[in-house]
């Protein structure tokens, strides 16, 4: 059966499941003519970011801030003091979505 998110944003088409090899991991044999899978959604965001700050003067400390968003445009708004420095802010732009 087709998935499909209430977002609309998740789909996995039938034939992308591989139930037989997920149900063989955890020696489920044979496999059940129905069952029923849950889903747990767990946010990997936030509204307001707080800088880790620096914990050692000597080593660059990263911190992606986003990953994966549609080729569009954004606002950054950044705001920062003495105990948060910011060195270089990285926007990287996939090939494909050049104009």
């Amino acid at each position: 059966m087709r998935f499909i998110s209430k977002s609309g944003r998740v789909v996995i088409e039938a034939n992308h499941w591989n139930v037989a090899y997920a149900v063989s991991l955890v020696g489920i044999e044979p496999i059940p003519e129905t069952f029923t899978v849950t889903w747990n959604v767990q946010p990997r965001f936030a509204d307001k970011f707080v800088s880790p700050g620096v914990k050692d003067a000597a080593t660059e400390t990263t911190v992606k801030l986003a990953q994966g968003l549609p080729n569009s445009k954004y606002n950054l708004e950044v705001a920062g003091g003495d105990p948060t420095p910011i060195a270089a802010i990285r926007i990287y732009q996939p090939p494909l979505g050049r104009k």
